[in-house]
């Protein structure tokens, strides 16, 4: 007596669709029942179909286990077995890159949170930045292609960051690409001369990101009036948590305010 494809799937627990796969990637060949036109599995089938949920729980790979099935000798399965580690502690590997990748959001996350609106004193971090600036008309690959050697792992680190300058005209946001310097960065940079380095201690605060300018940036300027904070004119923002509001880009952006000596 065979089974439909929906009573051994319930019977062990698994998919219909798991096992329509596993016929299409030719692991089973069920009999086709010629009144009905119908897959019905036979004893042997549900015996293969355990062992590839063996196989799968291992982290067995499709191909290595049509390997097996197509006559692999027994005294090779052992390679199966290595290459699997290999490939699990590979997994285990960037798993442990994420989670810390996660924890440094989170960190960062969480005192945005606490910073927002509030006021300290402070250094502005190194970060090498492109040269040119954004205009609107560009496209921001191409600024992405100049002079950072930014690879997968360093997103984390790269933000949109601008410049105002009280001297100049206010109404102008000079935007441009910036990466964090760190030990990473720094060994694939380090032959890029843009390299953004205020050497003065600066006023910083957390705001949400704004299309006006004064809405932005007044608040810093206010407390450093009412602190007897002379400030050098120039304004830096660096992106921080973006967030979304009817699918429009927004973001929170630190404002470092450089302080005269």
């Amino acid at each position: 007596m065979n089974y439909t494809v929906g009573e051994v799937a319930k019977a062990l627990g698994i998919s219909s669709e798991n096992i329509r796969y596993y016929v299409r990637e030719g692991l089973l060949h069920p009999k086709v029942n010629d009144d009905n036109n119908y897959r019905e599995y036979s004893s042997e089938d549900v015996l293969l179909i355990s062992d590839i949920m063996f196989y799968r729980d291992m982290g067995i790979s499709i191909s290595n286990i049509k390997k097996i099935f197509q006559g692999l000798p027994l005294e090779n399965i052992g390679d199966i077995i290595e290459e699997s580690k290999v490939e699990l502690q590979q997994l285990i590997q960037e798993e442990n890159r994420r989670m810390n990748q996660l924890c440094i959001w989170e960190k960062d996350y969480n005192r945005e949170m606490r910073e927002i609106n509030t006021y300290r004193i402070g250094e502005m971090p190194r970060h090498f930045r492109t040269e040119e600036y954004i205009n609107d008309d560009d496209h921001i690959i191409e600024h992405l292609k100049d002079g950072l050697n930014i690879g997968k792992d360093d997103w984390i680190y790269v933000c949109l960051s601008f410049l105002i300058n009280l001297n100049d005209d206010m109404s102008q946001i000079k935007r441009y690409i910036s990466l964090e310097a760190n030990n990473s960065t720094d060994a694939k940079n380090c032959d890029n001369k843009n390299i953004e380095d205020i050497d003065k201690m600066c006023l910083i605060t957390k705001v949400h990101m704004s299309d006006d300018i004064n809405e932005m940036i007044n608040p810093l300027l206010e407390y450093a009036r009412l602190h007897n904070f002379k400030l050098t004119g120039e304004i830096y923002g660096k992106e921080q948590t973006n967030y979304y509001l009817n699918f429009k880009r927004h973001w929170i952006c630190t404002l470092y305010a450089p302080i005269e000596n």
